[in-house]
Parts: structure tokens; C-alpha cells; sequence
């Protein structure tokens, strides 16, 4: 049933995205691209027919979108720990801080930090 939804749903954001694709261009003044429209009529109406078209149509886009989403995903870490996560690290070397306090002073007896408040109620933390 889950898997009819999510068709249905793949289904309706295509006829949207070819709608728009065929009006957008009258915002301009331009004419409207009847051919993005006839496509949006033509999917809605072998959806009203048949939905069980849609399934290795859907199936392949899903395998598409996961590798999309592995490589993307991929991408985006390595600019962040390569361009932000190094940089700051390298800086705050440079400049001696320990915003971790994880440096060891033998001088000190204990690690524990003085609250300077108690703890209030935990009920409604949010």
C-alpha cells in the first residue's frame, strides 16, 4: 500500500513539474510550451489507465536518486572536512587552543568544573 502511495505521489510531482514547466514561460510574455503540457496530460492519463506502468519507471528513478544522494552526499563531506573542519582546526593549532580542554595539566587534582547553578526541574525541557 506504502509503495502505491509513493508511486501516486512520484506520479503527481512529474504532472506538476511538466505543468510548470509549460506555463512558466507566459510569466515572460512567452508562449506557453504545449508539449510540456501535453506530457503532463498524456502521464495523467496512463496513470488514470494503468498505474502499474509506473513501477520500473519509478523503480529505476529510485536507484538513481539513492546513487545521487551516495555520491552528493560524498561530495559535501569531504568540502566540509577539507575546507571548514580543516582550516579552523589548523588555526586554532597555530594559536595554542584547547576549546576540548583535553590537554593533561599535572598541576590539577581533579578535572570536574564547578557548576555555577543547579540543575532545575527536567520536566518540560522544551
Amino acid at each position: 500500500m506504502k509503495r502505491i502511495q509513493n508511486i501516486k505521489s512520484f506520479i503527481y510531482i512529474w504532472i506538476v513539474i511538466f505543468l510548470i514547466l509549460g506555463i512558466y514561460p507566459s510569466l515572460n510574455f512567452d508562449k506557453i510550451q504545449l508539449i510540456f503540457i501535453f506530457i503532463a496530460f498524456v502521464i495523467y492519463v496512463i496513470y488514470s489507465i494503468d498505474i502499474g506502468f509506473f513501477n520500473k519507471i519509478y523503480d529505476i528513478w529510485m536507484k538513481l536518486a539513492e546513487v545521487l544522494g551516495k555520491v552528493s552526499s560524498t561530495i559535501i563531506m569531504f568540502f566540509l572536512y577539507f575546507f571548514l573542519f580543516t582550516p579552523i582546526s589548523l588555526i586554532l593549532k597555530l594559536l595554542s587552543k584547547d576549546l576540548l580542554k583535553k590537554n593533561i595539566d599535572k598541576k590539577c587534582n581533579s578535572y570536574w568544573l564547578k557548576r555555577e547553578s543547579q540543575p532545575q526541574s527536567m520536566k518540560n525541557q522544551f
